[in-house]
């Protein structure tokens, strides 16, 4: 049984190691490169895009865009049923349905734990 578990746990520490190659990869460029250079690889090379060629694009742009795609309080408000989304402060639907269900259901269960001890007094009272 030790063995296994010994196995495995090698298996697991060498597969979060990165190869060499992954590693290279994520090294920062030290000049950027000029579009004519970019422009050379794809005519020579058949470098068809900028990830091919070495350049990461992200940042702020990137950071940018998925900032664009965040839905405005007015957008919000005129997806859902005026804004009442779940989470949000106040009173929606499910609030109100749990408020109107939960007395029947504190009856219920009160007169379920407490039905054997008034039972024996509504036999008595039978003819």
């Amino acid at each position: 049984m030790r063995l296994p578990t010994t196995l495995l746990a090698l298996v697991a520490v060498d597969a979060l190691r990165a190869p060499p190659a992954a590693r290279a990869r994520n090294v920062a460029l030290s000049a950027a490169p000029t579009n004519a250079e970019w422009r050379a690889k794809c005519d020579n090379d058949g470098v068809t895009s900028y990830t091919d060629f070495g350049i990461r694009v992200g940042g702020s742009a990137l950071e940018e865009k998925m900032a664009s795609w965040e839905a405005t309080d007015e957008e919000r408000a005129a997806a859902t049923l005026g804004g009442l989304v779940p989470g949000s402060s106040g009173m929606d639907g499910f609030d109100m349905g749990l408020w109107l269900a939960a007395p029947p259901l504190f009856l219920s269960l009160a007169l379920f734990l407490f039905f054997p001890l008034v039972a024996p007094q509504f036999a008595a009272d039978l003819p």
